[in-house]
């Protein structure tokens, strides 16, 4: 009987369980599981335009166990059902029920002999996710214009301990994807390659302290986490599948297939709701707008959005919390790089310092980060830290702050019809399509207030029968935040580029120039929401009927909100011409915006440029 015993547990696990792959490959035919919506996800199939054959956006060849598993699932469905009833090899972290655990779950639940087989120890999963039951949040940090892959903000997902009570934010299991970037890639090079799928990408995973200390410490991005309401199981086929794509390469496509279109399907195992939308281009926050219009189990699927504030946000906060007297003891620290004497400082409460030097130290790191070479900072950093020593310990308050999220900003893509009367060419009108993402007059929720970030913004006009290009914006960006508090090393300069066609001015019809616009000012808050900002502009353009190719203009204007869903721009100032016969000229322009939706709104605007427009516009925004 001993030695019996000793012959059976010898054999391979798919004699004793009498297991044909065949059988399973058969029963799998017969189920189409290999056209199975959820199959498909897995491997990440699609069919290409002008393509009748399924195709995985995976490129990295060793991701798939059939030789031909990148263009079919079929192939690759079968060679998975082999591959799960081989036995053990010395490393069970390679079998195939560990790298490929999300496929090895569905099976089981699709062709139930599968449960026969022996379960693998899969040791390597089992650490990473430290064998806790997992919920799921998916993170918005806001756009970083020094970097143009960062322009319209980046997407993470993370993996929160579902039975922790103390919550140990820091600690918990985030996923990424970006692109892989040589570091000799700048410039053109960089914006090209991103565009058309020059760069290969991938996921990859650490602690969500990383990811914090470098979107919310020191690239100073405001993040919001929105925490899904999903099932531990929806939850676990997340966590499956993010385990097998730390193992994939993809194509990068910065417009398209980004951060937020990965990020949005891995979350579509769940839900089986599209959060991508239809739209050809996938923005970041467009992400959000739709997670919070989907229900899931009746319920609606975000359960909770919490903000995380970025270093420079935690200040100005705190310094907006704090009693007048406490911020001109603030100021007096810093203007003078005074210590505990000076005179208003002296006449505070205990808890009045103690907020008084918590905000201070937060500047003193916000300055640092800017200036880490500045001996006399860190020097004014030491003798603020002293001081907090010197008083008692005293529980951290909160600080509400004003900040909204993305989802209750605007969409970010818009389709516009404008009736337009000229002073010249009389009535006609103007249709218009902006991929993404915002302008002066867009909600300042979920971005930074007083920025414009638009990109391949379409205008076609229409007169009688006749349809031109009227705009072409390829690229417009404006950065005109304003110092909040005016504290020494907040200052920041305004500035713009743009990249554009558009007429040489507003009397002529057919007259479009191309244009490389750039230049740099300041910008000063009147209020909260409204602020009075100066741009001194260069200009480069093609030849316009006067060959006149360059010109400097400067101006200044008043733009924000100056009532609840009441966005206005007023914008003047004069070009002058550095060559060519063409004169120098006033130029006008005001804007407003009515509405308080994120999808529609109603805008009216004057602009004077020669000739004088006047325009009514009906916008839709998705």
């Amino acid at each position: 009987l001993a030695l019996a015993s000793h012959l059976l547990s010898a054999v391979p696990a798919t004699a004793k369980n009498c297991i044909s792959s065949q059988e399973l490959i058969n029963q799998a035919a017969n189920k189409k599981l290999a056209d199975d919506p959820y199959w498909l996800a897995l491997g990440h199939y699609e069919t290409p335009l002008f393509s009748n054959h399924k195709r995985s956006q995976i490129i990295k060849a060793s991701f798939f166990l059939a030789s031909d598993g990148m263009t079919s699932p079929e192939h690759e469905l079968n060679a998975t059902i082999d591959a799960l009833l081989l036995p053990a090899t010395d490393d069970v972290n390679q079998h195939a029920q560990c790298r490929f655990i999300a496929r090895y779950h569905w099976l089981k639940s699709q062709l139930s002999r599968i449960n026969n087989i022996p379960e693998m120890n899969c040791q390597k999963y089992a650490q990473w996710t430290q064998e806790k039951e997992r919920k799921i949040s998916l993170i918005f940090a806001t756009g970083y214009l020094k970097n143009p892959a960062s322009f319209y903000g980046h997407v993470l997902l993370r993996f929160h301990d579902k039975n922790d009570a103390i919550n140990n934010q820091a600690l918990d299991k985030s996923l990424n994807y970006g692109a892989i970037i040589a570091e000799n890639d700048k410039g053109f090079t960089y914006v090209f390659k991103g565009l058309f799928g020059g760069y290969d990408a991938a996921f990859s995973d650490g602690n969500f302290y990383r990811y914090n200390f470098r979107y919310a410490e020191n690239q100073l991005r405001n993040m919001w986490d929105y925490e899904l309401n999903l099932s531990t199981e929806d939850a676990e086929k997340i966590s499956f599948h993010a385990w097998e794509l730390l193992q994939a390469r993809f194509s990068y496509y910065f417009i398209e297939k980004n951060c937020a279109y990965h990020l949005a399907k891995l979350v579509e195992l769940a839900t089986t709701k599209p959060i991508t939308g239809k739209a050809p281009w996938v923005a970041p926050a467009s992400i959000f707008h739709n997670l919070m219009h989907i229900n899931y189990n009746n319920q609606p699927l975000v359960n909770k959005v919490t903000y995380i504030p970025s270093r420079q946000s935690r200040y100005v906060d705190s310094y907006f919390s704090l009693t007048r007297q406490q911020q001109k003891s603030i100021h007096e620290w810093a203007d003078r790089k005074s210590n505990s004497n000076n005179s208003i400082y002296k006449e505070l409460s205990i808890s009045e310092k103690v907020s008084v030097i918590n905000t201070l130290l937060d500047y003193t790191e916000f300055r640092i980060l800017n200036d880490n070479n500045n001996l006399s900072l860190k020097e004014f950093k030491k003798n603020v830290l002293l001081e907090r020593l010197r008083l008692p310990a005293q529980p951290e308050e909160f600080i509400t702050s004003t900040n909204t999220p993305p989802n209750t900003g605007d969409k970010v893509s818009l389709m516009q019809a404008t009736l337009v009367n000229n002073s010249k060419l009389n009535y006609f009108t103007e249709w218009r399509i902006r991929p993404a993402y915002f302008d002066l007059l867009s909600l300042h929720s979920g971005r930074t207030p007083f920025t414009t970030l638009e990109m391949l913004d379409v205008t076609l006009a229409q007169k009688d029968k006749n349809i031109q290009l009227r705009n072409l914006d390829l690229i417009n960006i404006q950065a005109l935040t304003p110092s909040r508090i005016g504290l020494p090393g907040e200052t920041k300069y305004a500035w713009e580029i743009r990249s554009s066609i558009e007429p040489e001015n507003l009397s002529c019809w057919k007259c479009n120039i191309g244009l490389l616009q750039g230049g740099f000012g300041k910008s000063f808050l009147l209020d909260e929401q409204l602020e009075f900002y100066t741009l001194i502009d260069g200009r480069i353009q093609s030849p316009d009927a006067l060959n006149s190719r360059y010109a400097t203009d400067f101006k200044a204007g008043i733009t924000g909100e100056i009532a609840a869903g009441w966005m206005l721009n007023i914008i003047t100032g004069k070009r002058f011409f550095l060559n060519g016969s063409t004169p120098d000229k006033i130029l006008t322009k005001i804007e407003m915006r009515f509405a308080k939706s994120s999808q529609w709104d109603l805008r009216l605007s004057y602009e004077k440029d020669i000739a004088s427009e006047r325009k009514i516009s009906a916008t839709y925004k998705f």
